[in-house]
C-alpha cells in the first residue's frame, strides 16, 4: 500500500497481496504479474475504517501498471491494459443493474433491479474493470454451438463489474484487498461457488446461444367480430357469459422451437444464500454494447413444430361453447393432415423468434428495448456444486438446453424468453355476431365454425344478408368487419379495448389475380415490413401459381379513422366540389390502374366523367343536379357517345364507374360503422356494404375490383405515415401462403 498527501493511492499487487485461492492470481497468465493502482479520494481513507469511505461514497480510478492477461478454466481470456477505463467505489449497497423482465414491454414497472445490500455491519466495494475478452468464436457471427465470441473494451460501461460485501470495521486498504481477493470471472464455471452471500457480479460479452424450448398452448383472450363499433361493444358485453380463458389451460396443442441467437449479452450473478445463486442471462444494454467484435446480431429459427391433440381440443371447445356439434366440427377440421390452424400456429411459432417486423415475439420485443433485457433467469443449486459447474460450462458454451438438462441450473418461472413464448403460444376463439343473442346457448345452437387463416378458431352465426348463398360465397374471398379482443380484468369485467377494422382477401389458383393481391400492400409507405411481405407473396405466386394466397389486413383506429367522405345533409347529396369523395375516387382509380393491367381505359376517366355518368344514369342526360353517389340508376340509358371516347367496352366502363361509386359509398359506410352509431342507420350501412362486397365478389364484371378496393383503403388509411408489421406463414406442403398485416 502507498499513500501521499498530494496524490493518495492504494496499490494491490496480485502476486504479493492476494493468495493463490483468488481468481486474479490463479488465472493470471502474465509472467510479470499485475499491479492495480487505485488513484483518487479513496486513498485518503486507506487506514480508516471502510465505513467512513462508504459514508462519503468515496471513489477512485483504477489503473494497471502493465498489460496483463487471465484465462478461465474453460479457456476464455480476459485482457487488461493500462489505458483501460476502470474504477472503484465504496457504498452501503452494491451497484444496481436494472433488468427488463418482460421482453415485449418497456414499462418501468416490469423492471427488476439486480443488486445487493444494505446489510448489517457491512458495506460494498464495487469494482469496474474494462477487460477485453477473447472467447471461442471468431466474432464473425458464425455459430457452432459455442457461446462467447469476446468483447472489446471501451464501451460506456465496463466489461466486468464485481460488488463485494465486506465488514465495515475493516480498514479501507484491507477491505479493498478482500474485494480483489474475492473477485471472480462470471464466465468461469466455478464462479458462483466461490462467491460470498450478497456478492453481485456482471460480465458483458459478445457471443451466440442455441436454445431449445417446448411450450404447451393455453387459451388466449377471446376475440369478437361484428358489423360496427357498437355491435362490437355489445359482443364484448356478452363475453362475460363464457368461461374465462387462461394461459394455463392445456388447449391441446404442443409446440417446440430451436433457434440461435447472436448478440451482445451480459451475465449477472447474485449469490443470495449458502445454497442458491441467481443467474441472469440478458441481452446487453446499449451502454454495454457500445464496442463489439463485429458480430452480426440476429436470431435465426432452426426448427419449429406444432402438434394438435384433436380430442383434447374438442373437449376444450365444448367446455367453452357447451355445444357438442361445434366442438366436433373443430376437432374434425383440426385433425386433417394439413389445416389452417396447424399451419398458422407453426408459422407463428417460427416467426416468434426471428421476425423483426411483427408486434410480438423475441426479435420484435428486443428491438424496442434499450436496457438490459432478461432472456433467461436461472436458479443455481449450489448444494450440487459439480452439477452447477457443469451446467454453467454448458451455458457459457452456448447451449441453454444442455445447461438445463444437467439440472445444475433451473429455469425460473416467468423467465423472459419462456414467458414471452408462453404468452405468444395460445389458441384464440373468435365469435362473429355475438352481440345479437342474449343467451349464448341460442348463439351456439345454430352456429358453425371454421379455422381462420390467422390461426383463430372462428364461430359464426350469420345474420340477415349473410345467410344468402351469394353473399357467403363473396365473403370467402373478400370480408370486412370490426374486431376487438376481450381482455378481462381482475373483477371479471371486460376492460376498455381497442376496436380494429379487418379486411380479408383470398385468391386461389389464379396467378394474375394473386399477383394483384400481393401488390395490394404496395399502397402502403415503403418499409422493411411492407417490402419483405410483398416480395414473399410475389415469390410464392411465382413458384406456386395454383396455390392459395390469403391476406388479412388489421387497421388500428389510428389508421381507419383517417377515412373520410363528403357528408350528406340527410338525403341531400354534398355540394360540389365534393372534395373528400373526389379524393376517394382518385385513390380507387389509381389502385385500379396499378393492379388491373387489362383496364387501360381507366386512366382516361376522371371524377367529372363519373359525375356525368351518375346524373345521366339516375336522372336524365344533361342533368344539372348535384351528383349523388347513393343513386345507381340505369347506365344503359346513357347515350353511346359518352362511352365512345374510351377504349373499353361500354359495360367495362360502366361497371368501373359503378365500382368507383360503390367504393366512395363504402368509405362512408365504414366511417359510419366506425363511429359507433346504434340502430337502423348502422344496420342499413352494413347491408349496403354487404351488397357491394357481394357484387365485386360474385359478378364476373366486378370481381377484379376487390384488390383495388383494398389497395385504395391502404393508401387512404396511411396518409401522413403509418406503422406496419407483417408476418408470412406458408403451409408445410406450400399449397398456401398467408400474410397477416397490421397498420397503425
Amino acid at each position: 500500500m502507498t499513500s501521499s498527501a498530494s496524490s493518495p493511492s492504494i496499490s494491490i499487487d496480485v502476486m504479493k497481496d492476494l493468495t493463490s485461492a483468488s481468481a486474479l492470481q490463479s488465472m493470471l497468465s502474465s509472467q510479470q504479474g499485475a499491479i492495480f493502482q487505485i488513484l483518487g479520494e479513496l486513498g485518503t481513507y486507506a487506514t480508516q475504517p471502510i465505513k467512513a469511505a462508504a459514508a462519503a461514497k468515496a471513489s477512485a480510478s483504477v489503473n494497471l501498471t502493465d498489460t496483463a492477461n487471465w484465462k478461465t478454466s474453460n479457456g476464455i481470456g480476459f485482457s487488461l491494459t493500462p489505458a483501460a477505463q476502470c474504477s472503484i467505489s465504496v457504498d452501503t449497497v452494491s451497484e444496481t443493474f436494472a433488468v427488463a423482465m418482460n421482453i415485449e414491454s418497456t414499462d418501468p414497472k416490469n423492471t427488476q433491479n439486480v443488486s445487493g445490500g444494505p446489510g448489517t455491519d457491512e458495506v460494498y466495494v464495487n469494482i469496474d474493470l474494462d477487460f477485453s475478452i477473447q472467447g471461442s468464436v471468431s466474432g464473425s457471427g458464425s455459430i457452432s454451438g459455442v457461446g462467447v465470441a469476446g468483447k472489446a473494451s471501451g464501451s460506456a460501461a465496463a466489461t466486468l463489474s464485481f460488488c463485494q460485501p465486506v465488514s465495515d470495521s475493516l480498514s479501507t486498504f484491507d477491505a479493498i484487498k478482500t474485494a480483489f481477493q474475492q473477485l471472480v470471472f462470471p464466465l468461469d464455471p466455478a464462479c458462483a461457488n466461490n462467491m460470498q452471500i450478497g456478492t453481485v457480479a456482471k460480465v458483458a460479452f459478445d457471443g451466440a446461444i442455441n436454445c431449445e424450448l417446448d411450450v404447451t398452448y393455453g387459451l388466449g383472450d377471446y376475440k369478437v367480430a361484428a358489423p360496427d363499433l357498437t355491435s362490437v361493444q355489445e359482443s364484448l358485453g356478452n363475453i362475460v357469459q363464457l368461461k374465462s380463458p387462461s394461459f394455463e389451460v392445456d388447449a391441446g396443442v404442443k409446440g417446440s422451437i430451436t433457434y440461435s441467437h447472436t448478440d451482445h449479452f451480459a451475465l449477472f450473478v447474485n449469490r443470495i444464500s449458502n445454497n442458491v445463486a441467481m443467474v441472469y442471462l440478458v441481452r446487453s444494454s446499449e451502454d454495454d454494447a457500445g464496442v463489439s467484435l463485429g458480430i452480426k446480431a440476429g436470431i435465426t429459427t432452426t426448427a419449429a413444430s406444432v402438434t394438435v391433440d384433436s380430442s383434447k381440443l374438442q373437449s376444450v371447445t365444448e367446455n367453452i361453447t357447451g355445444s357438442s356439434a361445434i366442438s366436433s366440427q373443430v376437432a374434425s377440421t383440426a385433425s386433417q393432415p394439413l389445416n389452417s390452424l396447424q399451419t398458422s400456429l407453426n408459422g407463428k411459432l417460427k416467426n416468434w423468434a426471428s421476425d423483426t417486423t411483427g408486434n410480438v415475439g423475441l426479435s420484435a420485443g428486443l428491438s424496442r428495448q434499450s436496457g438490459h433485457t432478461a432472456l433467461f433467469v436461472f436458479r443455481a443449486d449450489l448444494t450440487k456444486a459439480d452439477l452447477a459447474k457443469q451446467s454453467w460450462a454448458e451455458l457459457v458454451d452456448g447451449s441453454v438446453a444442455r445447461a438445463l438438462s444437467l439440472q445444475g441450473l433451473v429455469l425460473e418461472p416467468g423467465s423472459g424468453v419462456a414467458d414471452s413464448l408462453k404468452r405468444a403460444s395460445t389458441i384464440q376463439f373468435q365469435f362473429f355476431n355475438f352481440f345479437s343473442f342474449q343467451q349464448v346457448t341460442d348463439y351456439f345452437s345454430n352456429g358453425y365454425t371454421e379455422l381462420g387463416k390467422d390461426g383463430t378458431i372462428r364461430i359464426f352465426r350469420d345474420l340477415g344478408q349473410e345467410q344468402q348463398a351469394t353473399t357467403k360465397q363473396a365473403l370467402q374471398q373478400f370480408r370486412i368487419y370490426f374486431e376487438a379482443t376481450a381482455t378481462q380484468g381482475a373483477s371479471g369485467n371486460i376492460s376498455q379495448t381497442a376496436v380494429n377494422l379487418c379486411i380479408e382477401l383470398s385468391e386461389k389458383g389464379n396467378s394474375k389475380y394473386a399477383t394483384a393481391l400481393a401488390n395490394v400492400i404496395g399502397f402502403l409507405p415503403g418499409s422493411l415490413a411492407v417490402n419483405s411481405a410483398q416480395e414473399g407473396m410475389i415469390q410464392f405466386v411465382s413458384n406456386k401459381p395454383s396455390g392459395t394466397l390469403d391476406l388479412k389486413i388489421t387497421l388500428k383506429s389510428s389508421a381507419y379513422q383517417k377515412l373520410s367522405c363528403s357528408p350528406y345533409n340527410g338525403s341531400t347529396p354534398p355540394p360540389l366540389p365534393q372534395q373528400q369523395d373526389r379524393d376517394n375516387w382518385g385513390a380507387f382509380q389509381g389502385a385500379t390502374e396499378a393492379l388491373q393491367l387489362d383496364t387501360s381505359f381507366v386512366s382516361s376517366l376522371n371524377y367529372k366523367a363519373w359525375m356525368i355518368f351518375n346524373l345521366d344514369s339516375y336522372d336524365q342526360v344533361g342533368s344539372t343536379k348535384t351528383p349523388d353517389r347513393r343513386q345507381l340508376g340505369n347506365w344503359k340509358a346513357i347515350p353511346p357517345s359518352f362511352f365512345a371516347v374510351y377504349d373499353g367496352s361500354d359495360a367495362q366502363v360502366a361497371y368501373f364507374l359503378q365500382a368507383s361509386q360503390g367504393f366512395m359509398n363504402l368509405c362512408e359506410q365504414l366511417k359510419t360503422l366506425a363511429a359507433g352509431i346504434p340502430g337502423v342507420q348502422s344496420s342499413k350501412q352494413w347491408n349496403d356494404m354487404l351488397n357491394f362486397l357481394t357484387s365485386i365478389g360474385t359478378k364476373d364484371i366486378y370481381i377484379d375490383y376487390a384488390k383495388p378496393t383494398a389497395g385504395a383503403f391502404l393508401e387512404l388509411c396511411s396518409e401522413g405515415g403509418a406503422q406496419v408489421s407483417t408476418a408470412l406463414t406458408e403451409a408445410q406442403d406450400s399449397s398456401s401462403l398467408t400474410c397477416l398485416m397490421t397498420v397503425s
